[in-house]
């Protein structure tokens, strides 16, 4: 058999999707193997995101922008007319490259993935980022829909992809068995972490002084993930040495520019590139990882932000998550709290004494590891196209 060629479709920029890539860069380091990649620009949804793209290697990737319908007010038509727009462009575009894999990584991207399959005979894999019928905001019809199309594909797809086991549990149970791989959300860490030593960077660039304990929240500026509970606990913390650092973009934005302007021990960092974000968090003491789980989805997440701060060697104070507590306590990486003011207060308090296991070994939650396991899913896949 020649080249397999690989078709990744997302309803994202697949350029500045960090998942989509390391998994691309993963299955690119195979010469036998050739990526190719559609994603899609929605101006409105991307307008505040970071500009600058994810390198990549060895992969063709083509991001088409569409418009957000804006002037269709009745909100399911405009949904309509959107899933059927997003469908259709990668249809046209995707059928052409003639794939004998097909890498879907997201529901509105999974009736083109199945088109595809069924045309071109091509291996299908859905690589669910979360769980995708119970999302935060998501209505009961939407739900509803999302649940009824992925039971309908399920006897479709050939392998599954999910990021914690809890959510992979979830589709076998509700679905039906299925061939899958646990891939999670880990940073590609291009040199060793031990080597990037803390220079005291936040202290630095925020004048803040050398003594002083600096914990941070690295990720997206939205409700949902305990910012407001932030906010509240370091504006009334007795201990004004003790600072909170965000980090990221997003709707927030401008109440913590405000609240940083009010508040000597808060602050806003703008966004930091992905290939120097473990190196610049080395500078911190404690990672936050809170999450409101206000969705099925966010009770069973395993966000970026956890492994991230874990490779920087940061001290985690994490909410009290089935998922996060496990990967907390395996790996023996910080300490869990509630997601409330008065139980995080304790925990800013209670995290200093913590002493992290030297021994801890990251290998298994290491984007190496999940590297090897993709690659085997791809070997074994590429044994039945051949046979």
């Amino acid at each position: 058999m020649g080249c397999l060629h690989v078709l990744h479709l997302s309803n994202t920029n697949i350029k500045r999707d960090n998942r989509i890539i390391k998994e691309i860069n993963a299955l690119s380091k195979n010469k036998n193997i050739k990526c190719h990649a559609i994603g899609i620009s929605n101006l409105l949804r991307d307008k505040n995101a970071p500009k600058k793209s994810i390198s990549t290697i060895k992969a063709s990737i083509k991001i088409i922008k569409i418009s957000s319908y804006d002037y269709i007010k009745i909100r399911i038509f405009k949904k309509l007319i959107l899933i059927l727009d997003i469908n259709k462009r990668l249809l046209l575009n995707g059928l052409n490259i003639k794939a004998q894999i097909v890498h879907c990584h997201d529901i509105m991207s999974l009736p083109a993935a199945l088109i595809i399959k069924l045309f071109m005979g091509s291996k299908l894999i859905y690589d669910a980022h979360e769980l995708e019928s119970h999302t935060s905001g998501q209505d009961k019809i939407t739900s509803f829909l999302i649940k009824t199309f992925e039971r309908f594909t399920w006897n479709y797809i050939d392998e599954f992809i999910t990021v914690s086991e809890s959510i992979n549990e979830w589709y076998q149970r509700n679905f039906g068995p299925k061939n899958s791989t646990l891939i999670l959300n880990s940073p590609e860490i291009k040199n060793n972490f031990e080597d990037s030593k803390s220079d005291n960077y936040f202290h630095k660039f925020f004048s803040i002084p050398n003594k002083d304990k600096i914990f941070i929240y690295v990720g997206e500026l939205i409700n949902g993930r305990g910012i407001g509970t932030l906010i509240d606990t370091f504006k009334k913390i007795e201990d004004k040495s003790k600072h909170i650092i965000f980090i990221g973009y997003g709707e927030l934005e401008h109440y913590l520019k405000n609240e940083s302007v009010k508040n000597n021990n808060i602050h806003l960092h703008e966004v930091i590139s992905i290939d120097q974000l473990i190196k610049v968090i080395r500078s911190a003491d404690v990672g936050i990882c809170l999450i409101d789980s206000k969705s099925l989805s966010d009770y069973y997440s395993l966000p970026n932000k956890l492994f991230e701060y874990a490779f920087s060697g940061l001290k985690i104070i994490s909410t009290n998550l089935p998922e996060i507590k496990k990967v907390i306590k395996e790996f023996q990486l910080g300490i869990i709290c509630e997601a409330n003011s008065s139980s995080l207060e304790k925990a800013i308090y209670k995290i200093e004494s913590f002493k992290k296991s030297e021994k801890s070994n990251l290998y298994k939650i290491s984007w190496e590891y999940q590297a090897e396991k993709l690659n085997y899913l791809y070997s074994n896949l590429q044994k039945l196209i051949v046979n």
